[in-house]
């Protein structure tokens, strides 16, 4: 194959990494081209962390979504809250809620505000494991940092 004279940019890398995470379909691949971007001199960013966090996720393999949070926070100095959005969902899904729930105070370790539905994930992981009392204590938690509980939160479907 005839090399094409078109020099590569990060954005190229971001989206390999996410069609071979795409689904959940070959995540160790995706982190395969953050390796490549890294050997080729190119400095992932936010995205490409994001990007690989969602794959694994989508892999339901939450561990890894584990490993590659703090592989960006040794590299990133200022994350934000995407990431470790799918690393708490991936610790629902696999219905380790105390671990989520670990995960929003790591959050609050790094300075990483926590959106609405982030911590919506976690209060309907709670409600479908019957634990009224820990919703409430979560909902309390996202009131003193400053999370703004939507409406849908404190009367809707949980």
């Amino acid at each position: 194959m005839k090399a094409l004279k078109v020099a590569p940019d990060s954005n190229l890398f971001l989206e390999l990494i996410k069609c071979w995470g795409s689904h959940g379909n070959n995540p160790k691949r995706a982190e395969e081209v953050l390796d490549l971007m890294k050997d080729s001199d190119f400095v992932p960013h936010r995205v490409h962390f994001t990007s690989l966090c969602n794959a694994w996720a989508k892999a339901n393999k939450p561990l890894e979504v584990e490993r590659v949070v703090h592989l960006m926070l040794s590299q990133i100095k200022v994350p934000d809250a995407e990431p470790f959005s799918f690393f708490i969902r991936s610790w629902c899904a696999a219905e380790q809620l105390e671990r989520a729930e670990a995960v929003l105070m790591l959050m609050g370790e790094k300075r990483v505000q926590p959106d609405s539905d982030t911590c919506l994930e976690l209060l309907k992981a709670w409600k479908a494991a019957r634990k009224p009392e820990k919703v409430q204590t979560l909902l309390l938690q996202m009131l003193g940092i400053g999370v703004v509980a939507t409406e849908s939160m404190l009367t809707g479907p949980v």
